[in-house]
């Protein structure tokens, strides 16, 4: 069994490796964000608790979906499904910001974040199912791209990285912009 990929396989792979930084970059950046967000409502200690807890559970999840990207590749259907789950998500998002809209019209004015009610359990639940979300779709993302399980796991690794890095960064950009 040969565990180093061959320099033709290197060549070819690397711009979809290339391909799987920048997406998975952008997918860190957008993880990132969005638990810093549904984080700042919290007072001090509890925000900077439910961050850690929530980057610790990005780490966690896109470990598990990582180890389940080899029967993903194995299973053509499960390709199918990922990407029919890829498309929910993205029709959900723009239905879910159409009622908003139109409930920000009707209201007169911009409309309320449903996070400020919840308490600090209530929001690192939140966020750690958002973040098993976000760490299926990253995966199913590399698998589109590659069948070569190698390559994925250097895709997804090098987005568990990126998250690291720009998590620290990403929290100091919502402290300072809160409209973000």
């Amino acid at each position: 069994m040969e565990f180093l990929p061959s320099l033709v396989d290197l060549q070819a792979a690397v711009p979809v490796i290339i391909s799987l930084i920048i997406i998975e970059g952008l997918l860190s950046v957008d993880n990132a964000l969005a638990i810093a967000a549904m984080a700042s409502h919290l007072p001090g200690e509890q925000k900077q608790l439910a961050l850690k807890l929530g980057i610790i559970g990005a780490y966690v999840f896109r470990g598990i979906a990582l180890f389940c990207a080899g029967a993903i590749i194995a299973n053509p259907w499960l390709k199918i499904v990922g990407a029919a789950y890829l498309i929910y998500l993205m029709s959900q998002h723009f239905a879910e910001k159409a009622a908003e809209e139109e409930a920000a019209e009707e209201e007169g004015g911009e409309s309320a974040v449903h996070a400020a009610g919840r308490g600090l359990v209530a929001t690192i639940v939140a966020i750690e199912i958002m973040d098993l979300s976000l760490s299926v779709d990253n995966v199913v993302a590399a698998v589109a791209l590659s069948d070569k399980l190698w390559v994925v796991c250097t895709g997804v690794f090098i987005g568990i990285l990126a998250l690291r890095f720009v998590a620290g960064l990403c929290i100091k950009l919502i402290e300072r912009f809160p409209i973000l």
